[in-house]
């Protein structure tokens, strides 16, 4: 009886046909795929334009909306349909109703005593226009356990964020001083201190926290790669490096 069954399962096997990895035509239409990929690749241009041609595209600017049209322009050109931009209503944090848009068309700012001379100066996004020349005072703040300038900027409640790490390895340095956090101000002790300079800085130009004296280095420390990269590409176990074999084009 178990002979039968074995018999009569190997007849079931050899009468069911066999299941192919792939339908037919599988192979040769990932072959267009990746030679289209490769021949007619679009990814650098579509960066070129969006990069380089519109270049920066802070939201609510000219820069935007000439990018948008683009894109919708573009997307159709390749056989899209229905594409089109969606109305919203633009409110940035510094406008009290909703504004048609934003942009930065000039900024200058000079320092007139005790010395002349044009500062090097960048608006933030959205900030408001000041209707005109400004000239006013200067006047420094530096609130109660203000964090000191570390890779992110200012921050009122907490420690910035770490420096990413750099693409190529430092020459070993010493150890850097440990340093204590600032402890950070309650809402109320802020709120203090901003009544208490409230009038000093009416109509002033405010800079926050103290100046950073940034110490000259005539001879910067090389920059090179790391000994595990090196040892990688030119070590007694490196492997030859090799072009990836690039598929033919299907013929016809």
């Amino acid at each position: 009886m178990a002979r039968f069954c074995a018999f009569f399962l190997y007849c079931l096997l050899l009468a069911v046909p066999p299941v192919t990895a792939q339908a037919p035509g599988a192979a040769e239409a990932y072959a267009q795929i990746r030679a289209e990929e490769t021949n007619n690749s679009k990814i650098m241009w579509i960066i070129h334009e969006v990069a380089d041609v519109y270049g920066p595209r802070v939201t609510g600017s000219p820069n935007l909306k000439a990018a948008d049209d683009w894109a919708v322009k573009t997307m159709a050109s390749w056989g899209l349909v229905n594409t089109h931009l969606e109305p919203w209503t633009f409110q940035p944090p510094s406008a009290a109703t909703p504004v048609p848009g934003w942009e930065s068309t000039e900024l200058v700012a000079e320092a007139l005593a005790p010395f002349h001379g044009q500062l090097m100066v960048k608006p933030l996004a959205w900030t408001p226009s000041t209707k005109g020349l400004v000239v006013a005072k200067v006047v420094l703040l530096d609130p109660p356990g203000l964090a000191p300038p570390r890779g992110g900027g200012f921050n009122f409640f907490a420690t910035a964020p770490p420096p990413p790490e750099p693409k190529w390895a430092l020459p070993p340095l010493p150890p850097a001083e440990k340093s204590e956090e600032p402890q950070q101000p309650t809402q109320a002790e802020l709120d203090v201190y901003l009544n208490s300079v409230k009038d000093k800085v009416h109509g002033a130009i405010v800079f926050v926290g103290k100046h950073v004296e940034v110490p000259e280095e005539m001879n910067p420390a090389p920059m090179r790669r790391s000994e595990e990269e090196w040892k990688s590409r030119f070590g007694p176990d490196a492997k030859p490096f090799r072009f990836p074999e690039q598929p033919k084009p299907p013929e016809g």
